[in-house]
């Protein structure tokens, strides 16, 4: 996360330097702006603890991969099981991944977990699905057209002909679909902003216009929006956001649950 560089006096020692567990004072120290944070969240029970920071300003591959093998290793010996790590998308976050053993570029060898430093289970990758949806959201907002495996054209211009339809008529087709949606550049930290996008409604409205009310600027959309439309991410983000354990929820939101496991894969199938 960024922090705001300043340094200050604290008991006859400046701090707010880069410090990565063995600060050392020296005139070549650079002020810190970012701060690395560990934090475990247990999967049966409901708390969360930070266990780490690192003060960085900026770091590369081998110095947090090292940092992730050294927390690893601590929270083992509290007698903790890591069954799980999660991180942003960021390429630095999977070189990182990558150098611990996952693969995320080769389908045919793919691997989304890694050893244990301090015993022989795996640790899962789980990339965060918040950060993962704006991202996905940020590259369609930026390239404007992409293509899915089958051909098929991914048009932002779409979502921005479904916004001007909604305000020229001054009716929403059941929507949250807004000026803030369309012009994100200035939020683009909100993740509701690219959920509410990429979401069944939207992707309902789109095939409504193109089908239903038959508008020419909507033509061929249902290509694309028929067979894996935004409702898939929405779909998914309930997925991965679930927290629920009790068997009697419905929904994708209850996550991963036996009862629903085959209707979840299913829809991971997609990707």
């Amino acid at each position: 996360m960024a922090i705001h560089q300043h340094v200050d006096l604290y008991k006859n020692k400046f701090v707010s330097y880069v410090d990565r567990g063995n600060y050392i004072e020296r005139d070549t120290t650079k002020v810190a702006k970012e701060a690395l944070v560990f934090c475990v969240v247990c999967i049966n029970q409901s708390w969360k603890i930070p266990i780490a920071y690192y003060l960085i300003n900026g770091m590369s591959t081998e110095q947090k991969r090292n940092l992730v093998l050294q927390c690893l290793t601590a929270v083992h010996e509290s007698g903790m099981l890591i069954v799980a790590l999660t991180c942003d998308g960021l390429q630095t976050n999977l070189t990182m991944l990558h150098s611990l053993g996952c693969n995320f570029s080769d389908s045919k060898n793919f691997q989304t977990w890694f050893k244990h430093p301090s015993n022989d289970t795996n640790v899962y990758v789980y990339l965060d699905p918040s950060h993962m949806i704006k991202l996905i959201r940020n590259t369609i907002g930026r390239l404007k057209l992409l293509y899915d495996p089958n051909g098929n054209a991914i048009e932002w211009r779409y979502f921005e002909e479904l916004h001007k339809l909604q305000e020229a008529e001054g009716l929403h087709l059941a929507n949250k679909l807004r000026t803030k949606h369309i012009a994100f550049h200035k939020n683009k930290m909100k993740v509701k902003l690219a959920s509410q996008l990429l979401s069944m409604s939207v992707a309902k409205s789109l095939i409504f216009c193109e089908k239903t009310l038959k508008l020419s600027q909507f033509k061929n959309c249902g290509l694309y929006f028929r067979k894996a439309h935004p409702s898939d991410f929405d779909e998914l983000l309930q997925v991965v956001s679930g927290h629920h354990i009790k068997v009697n929820c419905e929904g994708f939101i209850c996550g991963f649950l036996m009862v629903s496991k085959k209707k979840i894969f299913q829809l991971f199938s997609l990707i």
